[in-house]
């Protein structure tokens, strides 16, 4: 049954997209190439809603030939609110929808949504992470010539918010990448490395996984041991888990960044520029898409290298390393405790 409905509520967001993306298209492009429209349409919702991140379109630059117009601004809007929803997950989808109990209040009713804990986290999560996203790099970007400089303001905000929502899920990118300043990139780098919601088309560590940790940090700090968010206490294994996730991912991306910067550097004796590649690398650890335009210009070891990380990335870090530890066995015994120093 969840299956189904899966299914069916994801082929419905691909459908409307696509009808939207076509009437937008059409007024963009013109009307006569109906066949191309259609095509542009289909595989662009199809992206977008599955945090693809691919173009078809003659342009070329991914979307950067929409990053200016009123019509045009309206396209990267549509196409972040397909990435969002396919960002956050059939569930959270599911318990914004049905989750809800009327109240009656003196002769009238009123509706009272009552959200999990889950989609309170993902849902108060993404808003802030967007919002920080979009101010640092409306702030960062504000006079580059090369970006955002030339912009009007509600193209600059329009054009931030994209990028700032599209970095955490999708890999689009309505601007040159590769022409931002090396703290917008940093800022970048966070998003997708945190990505968007579990059960969802996006990638990363996934926004619960990061609060959890952040929680549990603090929490730690304050001499707390129990996690407490919303009013309500979260098992303190889950927690435990978190950490143990983002621990392993910085891991693995730091092996990676080892290995690709010796290959590089040192094997094939490219000159790249260290910002980029570490761009690069994240990008792919997360899944999310989004260049600085040097991937094809790395080298075939490289991008062998890259593959195997986006699988991992893809798969998960606590996966990979559960399916190479075995079969879970109970402890049947436990040695004396002995306190070591630490810090």
């Amino acid at each position: 049954k969840v299956v189904s409905r899966v299914v069916v509520s994801s082929i419905f967001f691909q459908i409307t997209g696509a009808v939207i993306f076509f009437l937008a298209f059409s007024y963009k492009f013109g009307f006569e190439s109906i066949q191309q429209n259609t095509w542009y349409s289909i595989f662009h919702s199809i992206s977008s809603f599955n945090n693809a991140g691919f173009t078809v379109f003659h342009m070329g630059g991914n979307l950067e030939a929409f990053s200016r117009g009123a019509l045009n601004n309206i396209i990267l809007i549509i196409t972040s609110l397909m990435f969002f929803f396919g960002g956050i997950g059939y569930f959270v989808m599911t318990d914004i929808v049905h989750h809800r109990k009327i109240i009656g209040r003196r002769g009238f009713k009123s509706y009272r949504v009552l959200l999990s804990l889950e989609t309170k986290l993902i849902l108060a999560g993404s808003l802030i992470l967007s919002l920080l996203g979009m101010i640092l790099i409306f702030i960062f970007e504000f006079s580059n010539p090369n970006t955002m400089g030339d912009f009007t303001l509600i193209e600059k905000i329009i054009n931030s918010l994209f990028t700032s929502m599209s970095t955490r899920t999708a890999g689009f990118n309505s601007f040159a990448m590769d022409q931002t300043y090396d703290y917008t990139n940093l800022v970048c780098i966070l998003l997708i490395f945190i990505g968007g919601a579990p059960a969802s088309t996006a990638g990363g560590i996934k926004i619960t996984t990061f609060i959890l940790s952040v929680f549990m940090i603090i929490n730690h700090v304050k001499g707390r041991e129990n996690i407490s968010i919303f009013k309500r206490e979260i098992p303190y294994n889950i927690g435990v888990r978190a950490l143990v996730i983002l621990l392993l991912s910085l891991f693995v991306i730091g092996v990676m960044m080892i290995i690709v910067s010796f290959i590089e550097y040192s094997h094939s004796g490219n000159d790249h520029y260290f910002v980029h590649l570490i761009f690069e690398i994240i990008s792919a650890f997360g899944t999310n898409g989004m260049s600085t335009g040097i991937t094809e210009e790395i080298s075939s070891i490289s991008k062998v290298v890259f593959s195997a990380l986006m699988f991992v990335g893809r798969l998960g870090p606590m996966t990979l390393a559960l399916l190479l530890a075995g079969s879970y066995k109970p402890v049947e015994y436990r040695f004396f405790q002995e306190k070591v120093r630490i810090g």
